[in-house]
This record gives C-alpha cells, structure tokens and sequence, in this order.
C-alpha cells in the first residue's frame, strides 16, 4: 500500500490489477487482453482472439513445421460472461453488477451483502452499477471475484 501511495503521489495511475502508468502511457499490449479485444497468434502453441473465439495454434513443432501454410487451429471452451467479468475486474474501470448476475451461483441477497461487506472493508467502491477496485481490492482480486460469483 505504500508503494501504491508513493506511486499516485508521483503521478502514476493504478490502471490494472499489475500495473501502474503515467496517464496517456498505460501498455495498449496488455490492456487489449483485458478489454477482451481481438489479437492474432503467430507461432507454435500461440494462441488468438478472432470473431468471438479464443483459439491455438498446435503445440507440435513438427505438424506446425510441416504445415507452415495450414492454420492448425484448436478450439477451447470457454463461458465468455464469466472472463468479461475476470478479465475487466482487473482494470481500474470495474466491472458492471449485471454481468456478476449472469454468472454468479450465489442468491442475489448474498451478492448485495457481500458487496455491501467488501465497501465497509474497503475493498470495493460501487459507481451507479459498476464495482471498481480500490488499490487494497486489487491486491486480492481473485477473493473478492470468489466471493460474489
């Protein structure tokens, strides 16, 4: 927590749960991860964003050696409602209550009272629908995503 405080003295903006930037300089690599953008894999076992769909290339060097003009491409299951909300909690934005309702398995009484618990501690703050992050929650943004979904 010093280090954070130190850091937003000097500056520097606590935009995603690993990283802090100057404001104008945040990495558009990694952000287009997080906001779930689409991105291109080159490479053995590189993996892809496109249309909708997470996929990888093979992770065998001699088919993809073999083949360097055939896209070896393996799909993978993934519940898309459940990594917006993994992917964008760890941004500064938030992520909005609706989407931990699609997803949650817990009653809604028990979201509103944890979310209620985790303001009192600290943890959180909640804009309109949207629940950021303090600097203390985005030490401990894999718990807090436990407890509500």
């Amino acid at each position: 927590m010093i280090l954070c405080h130190i850091l937003k003295e000097n500056g520097y903006v606590h935009y995603e749960v690993s990283n802090f930037a100057k404001p104008g300089f945040e990495s558009k690599h990694n952000l287009s991860y997080w906001q779930a953008k689409e991105y291109y894999a080159f490479g053995v076992g590189a993996h892809r964003y496109l249309n909708g769909l997470r996929s990888a290339n093979t992770k065998d060097l001699d088919l993809y050696i073999s083949s360097p003009n055939i896209e070896t491409i393996v799909d993978f299951p993934i519940n898309y409602d459940f990594e917006k909300i993994m992917l964008t909690s760890r941004l500064n934005q938030g992520f909005n209550l609706q989407d931990i309702e699609k997803v949650s398995t817990k009653d809604k009484f028990y979201v509103k009272n944890m979310l209620h618990t985790l303001i009192e501690e600290g943890f959180i703050e909640l804009f309109e629908d949207n629940v950021h992050l303090t600097d203390k929650g985005m030490f401990v943004n894999n718990e807090i995503l436990l407890k509500l979904i």
